[in-house]
């Protein structure tokens, strides 16, 4: 197993070379990604390989989508492909997140975003 001090480690240097702003919050419902919009993230502390992976959306594919479920897929996919380890339970926490997005939330969490940009 990483060490946790190795994962937190791991975050700040991804964050560093993509000149992305890292902001620590104290629960994992106040952690956010927002790469494009303002180049940050905020996450909850780093304890375990799930709170690591959760830290891990720093980027990926298709974060300008106006669809939530599109920004998760591929944010998932690019903390899956930049981890120094990808276990069973990150998998597991993955997957979730995604059937909680398809569960119907993705609707209501779309609905609630306001475009970063003005619309005509």
């Amino acid at each position: 197993m990483i060490p946790v001090t190795d994962m937190i480690d791991h975050v700040q240097s991804l964050c560093r070379s993509h000149a992305i702003g890292l902001f620590w919050c104290r629960r994992p419902d106040r952690s956010y990604s927002m790469p494009r919009a303002c180049d940050e993230i905020t996450v909850a502390p780093i304890k375990s390989v799930v709170s690591y992976a959760v830290a891990l959306h720093i980027l990926g594919r298709h974060q300008e989508s106006r669809q939530c479920i599109v920004r998760e897929h591929w944010a998932w996919d690019w903390a899956k492909r930049n981890a120094l380890v990808w276990t069973p339970r990150m998998a597991r926490c993955a997957a979730g997140s995604l059937r909680w997005y398809a569960d119907g939330h993705a609707a209501v969490v779309d609905q609630n975003r306001r475009p970063s940009i003005p619309m005509d």
